[in-house]
């Protein structure tokens, strides 16, 4: 049985606790940042910036995993559907900026709860899909989303398999429906199986010992020489969406400039959130260790089976994987996607500024 960090009450996230948090951090370290340069540049100056990583853990995160497109696009919906009234028109004001000039690729709505198999547009939703598993960082997410055709087959695939599933009478055609899918998944995304085998970036960092507290696993999730993991991605690229949000709230750019600056961070956010949800899949939480044949028989057996987890404040749930999600599923990893973009909305809506000053050059991260 292993223990797993829970998501902070919501309390923890309210605007005062978190602005008095923030200021304390920002009064220590005072210092500039570039938030238009690639994230890289200035990570590994500035401890600032390995402490919100460890914030934004603390108050979003709770197991760990991956699953297919459209439970992806299924979890992003819930969380979106959930927030309240006041976050979901500013979540759709941002989004209605950032597809200035795409509207025909991009949905009108944030989301569109009802698009079903040959989309001819993609949602915010869809984002969070094609992270990761069909791009490489969000720019490529974005071009693939924007530039390439092939990624509405991929839609049309994933919406399809999402049908599949629920109508599967046993496990034959269910292991059918998803193998039918992965084979058209490759044809039309000629990488996507090469991205999915390069690295353990899906999965969680195992514990270093039975005893390691929450604030220890998270810090081992950061640390140099780390090999990649969810948390750690999903802190990487939420700390640069968050950037991002804050300069995009001081409100002293163009309108162009804020369109793509939204664009940019919206990007960040859903690929970050990909990893997020990544991290409540059965599998990418048990599935972490020995070499590539004992981690795929794990993922694949728990993924379906189901674990038994224990969240860092006691709570013991029972979760499944990668195409056998339930609607208990989806409910628990998007109550963290919630908070995550609760936490964005609040930075770009100005309730929770940052306190850092950028530059007004502006180029893709």
């Amino acid at each position: 049985m292993v223990n797993f960090v829970h998501h902070f009450p919501r309390l923890y996230f309210t605007l005062g606790p978190f602005t008095k948090l923030q200021k304390k951090l920002v009064n220590t370290y005072k210092m500039t940042v570039n938030f238009f340069k690639p994230i890289d540049n200035y990570i590994k100056k500035n401890v600032l910036h390995k402490k919100l990583f460890l914030v934004s853990l603390i108050l979003v995160t709770n197991t760990s995993n991956a699953w297919v497109y459209p439970e992806h696009r299924q979890i992003a919906l819930l969380a979106i559907q959930h927030l309240s009234p006041e976050n979901r028109a500013l979540l759709n004001k941002l989004w209605s900026e950032a597809r200035k000039g795409y509207e025909a690729r991009l949905t009108e709505s944030v989301i569109d709860a009802t698009q079903g198999i040959k989309p001819t547009q993609l949602d915010f939703g869809a984002w969070f899909g094609i992270s990761g598993d069909h791009s490489c960082s969000p720019e490529n997410m974005l071009y693939n989303v924007l530039q390439t055709d092939w990624i509405l087959n991929v839609a049309d695939i994933a919406a399809q398999l999402q049908i599949n599933i629920a109508n599967s009478k046993n496990n034959a055609e269910h292991t059918n429906a998803v193998r039918e899918s992965d084979i058209k998944l490759q044809r039309a995304d000629l990488e996507y199986a090469t991205r999915a085998g390069s690295n353990n970036v899906h999965f969680l960092l195992a514990r270093p010992e039975p005893n390691t507290t929450a604030r220890k696993y998270l810090l081992a999730c950061l640390n140099a020489g780390t090999e990649l993991n969810a948390l750690g991605a999903y802190a990487w690229f939420h700390t640069s969406a968050m950037l991002k949000a804050d300069k995009y709230a001081k409100g002293n750019l163009t309108a162009e400039e804020n369109s793509a600056l939204m664009l940019s961070a919206l990007a960040d956010e859903a690929f970050a959130l990909h990893f997020l949800e990544d991290s409540y899949a059965a599998g990418h939480i048990a599935g972490t260790w020995g070499n590539a044949s004992v981690r795929k028989g794990t993922h694949d057996y728990y993924n379906e089976r189901g674990l038994e987890i224990v969240t860092w404040d006691g709570k013991r749930q029972i979760v499944l994987g990668d195409s056998y999600m339930r609607a208990e599923d989806a409910e628990f990893a998007a109550a963290a996607v919630q908070v995550s973009l609760e936490q964005l909305l609040n930075v770009a809506g100005g309730k929770v500024p940052l306190g850092y000053e950028g530059t007004a050059s502006l180029v893709n991260t």
